[in-house]
């Protein structure tokens, strides 16, 4: 390779002495290809590598990064392994001891061109006051639930100045999903911040206006006025103007989400954004002395504390219990108690419940978790005990007893006390029935909760009455009340009784009594066979 010494020779002996190629070659003894390269630049010649370097440390696990890279071909593009992410998993997973930087360099080298740097944007560095501003989000992500790849709608909201952050998924992203995720917000970070900063989305928002003004949504509006912040609405398309919490999409996203996290249902899912959410306290940030966690300690003392009742978040639906004792929601039919068919009532729709309200939405009726699904009935066998009771054949074919049954939540102990009780009935086992469904009514009464544990003991006790499992259940609702005796000298009307000294009985009239039904009967006995 030449020196830059060797080059300008050349090129003064070309271009000053007007020497031809030819001869400059001769005279130096170079190759004509070498000197031709030397007149097209005078810089040093680069060495260009001719076979790849040996990898020691990558080359074990090479083919696993360029597995995980072509996986994330399939995934969302905001879901793909960042080159620390990468790194991250070879350490924990496979006891990778390179470099993140050899990581980072081989990355950038094999990752395909489509995923290539973006543009970046100046930005200016911003400082928050303690406790003033928050800022909130919803993004799209992919989690396995239950064994099946699901699009989640994830709320991420993140004070301000502490960089705390929050992250709550959910199936969809209406508006009681992010007053939800707001409100549990609120409870992670122990307070409320002055004002909350949000893009413009129209379940907040009913109509752009001019400027940074909004035509808001009546529920968000009290909902903001229950925890008492103010809000700030974007300009649309200017995302930047909440920086903060798009940074935790992002993070999150990436690390939170990479690689899928395969979980039984939301609320496991919930619960692991919530430990890798605390986790991030213990982190200190560029340029910051403290952790997250201390910057969040000085901020707490300044949110204003959390109302102690919280905001019946939810959407309010009016609806009219048919025939079968049932209101619709969505395609969804739930059930609610069999006295309220043909009346009015009102459904509140959260995210996860529906509760149905009669009285003009003053009284809480029924209340079941809320079915995603299509066309599903939701059932509470609860709700047609008292129907059942007064229609008892219906009792081997009632689809809400079957649907609790098929799901685990009906108990087991029901079953066993129909069985003694169609054993043990005098009357055969119709008359069990009857008297089954009107012990099972009881179940929807106030303190019905504790029949099963009641039913154990009437088990124990040979008690197939329903009078007699009442007395059981109201003594397992009142365990220290006592019977007291009757003390009849302090009842004016009963004190002559007081006085009244009966003998004690003679048993032996009995055991006559006995003899004599043995002779009727041997008697009765000998005349039949006459």
């Amino acid at each position: 390779m030449l020196k830059v010494e060797e080059i300008e020779q050349i090129r003064q002996a070309y271009h000053r002495e007007g020497k031809s190629i030819r001869r400059i070659a001769r005279e130096l003894h170079h190759t004509r290809r070498v000197v031709r390269e030397a007149l097209q630049s005078a810089g040093p010649r680069r060495y260009e590598q001719v076979q790849p370097r040996p990898s020691p440390v990558l080359g074990s696990v090479i083919p696993i990064i360029d597995q995980w890279l072509i996986e994330d071909q399939q995934r969302p593009k905001k879901q793909h392994h960042t080159a620390h992410r990468v790194w991250q998993r070879l350490h924990d997973e496979y006891q990778f001891l390179g470099a993140e930087s050899t990581v980072r360099r081989y990355v950038q080298e094999h990752r395909p061109i489509s995923d290539g740097a973006r543009a970046q944007l100046a930005m200016i560095p911003l400082a928050y006051q303690p406790g003033q501003d928050a800022q909130a989000d919803f993004y799209g992500a992919q989690a396995i639930i239950s064994g099946k790849v699901t699009v989640v709608h994830a709320c991420a909201v993140r004070l301000c100045y502490s960089k705390l952050p929050f992250v709550m998924a959910f199936p969809h992203e209406r508006q009681e999903a992010f007053l939800e995720g707001l409100a549990q917000g609120f409870q992670c970070f122990e307070g409320v911040p002055t004002r909350v900063s949000f893009d413009n989305p129209t379940t907040l928002v009913r109509e752009i206006l001019e400027g940074h003004n909004r035509e808001e949504q009546d529920a968000f509006v009290a909902f903001r006025s229950h925890y008492v912040f103010a809000s700030y609405f974007c300009t649309p398309g200017e995302g930047h103007e909440k920086g903060e919490v798009e940074n935790l999409v992002g993070a999150s996203r990436r690390n939170y989400f990479v690689p899928l996290p395969e979980v039984g249902s939301y609320a496991e899912l919930n619960a692991y954004l919530r430990t890798r959410c605390e986790k991030e306290r213990s982190r200190r940030l560029r340029g910051e002395s403290k952790t997250i966690g201390e910057l969040w300690e000085e901020e707490k003392a300044l949110l204003r504390g959390v109302p102690t009742v919280p905001y019946p978040i939810g959407r309010l639906v009016p609806a009219i219990v048919s025939r079968s004792a049932q209101v619709t929601f969505e395609t969804n039919r739930y059930s609610v108690p069999a006295l309220y068919v043909k009346r009015e009532v009102l459904v509140r729709a959260s995210v996860w419940q529906i509760d149905v309200l009669a009285d003009r939405g003053s009284t809480l009726i029924a209340s079941h978790a809320r079915s995603y699904e299509r066309e599903q009935d939701i059932l509470d066998p609860r709700h047609y005990l008292g129907l059942l009771a007064h229609r008892p054949g219906a009792l081997e074919h009632c689809k809400a007893i079957r649907q609790w049954e098929r799901e685990g939540r009906w108990p087991t102990i029901f079953g066993l006390y129909l069985t003694a009780l169609r054993q043990a009935h005098p009357g055969g086992s119709q008359a069990a029935i009857r008297e089954y469904v009107k012990i099972l009514a009881l179940y929807a009464e106030p303190s019905g909760a504790a029949l099963p544990e009641v039913l154990e003991r009437a088990l124990e006790l040979r008690c197939f009455s329903l009078e007699g499992v009442k007395l059981l259940l109201r003594q397992h609702g009142q365990p220290d009340l006592a019977p007291s005796p009757l003390a009849l000298a302090a009842q004016p009307g009963l004190a002559s009784l007081a006085r009244v000294n009966p003998p004690a009985p003679n048993l032996r009239l009995y055991d006559q009594l006995l003899g004599r039904q043995e002779l009727l009967a041997a008697a009765s006995a000998a005349g039949g066979e006459g």
